[in-house]
């Protein structure tokens, strides 16, 4: 999964640590204060270089669902664009969850 030396490098581990810090340490998916984050990439550290560093390029994910992530797009080669579809996904299935969970019924039009 990880083929490079990044773990070991100072720049990097300021960044993941400062990513933590703007999140104010809440995973950027459910919210979730006092679990273990992690630092993730949006545009991933393979492809752009550029925003390797940039504060701005990363968000901190609890483990769960930064795995949960890469499960579904792979791990390289990702983009903003599939990260801000992750979140929606995540969005509309908690809320059909919620609709469940307030026993509310679906109406007839609703589609099956």
């Amino acid at each position: 999964m990880y083929d490079d030396d990044r773990w070991d490098d100072p720049e990097f581990k300021r960044w993941a640590k400062s990513v933590k810090i703007n999140s104010n340490f809440e995973c950027a998916v459910c919210q979730k204060r006092g679990v273990y984050l992690e630092s993730h990439h949006m545009n991933s550290w393979d492809w752009c270089v550029k925003e390797r560093f940039d504060l701005l390029n990363g968000i901190a994910l609890c483990s769960h669902h930064h795995h949960k992530f890469h499960d579904i797009f792979g791990w390289g080669g990702n983009h903003k664009w599939q990260f801000e579809q992750f979140k929606k996904s995540y969005n509309v299935l908690k809320k059909i969850a919620e609709t469940k969970t307030a026993n509310i019924k679906p109406s007839s039009s609703d589609p099956e």
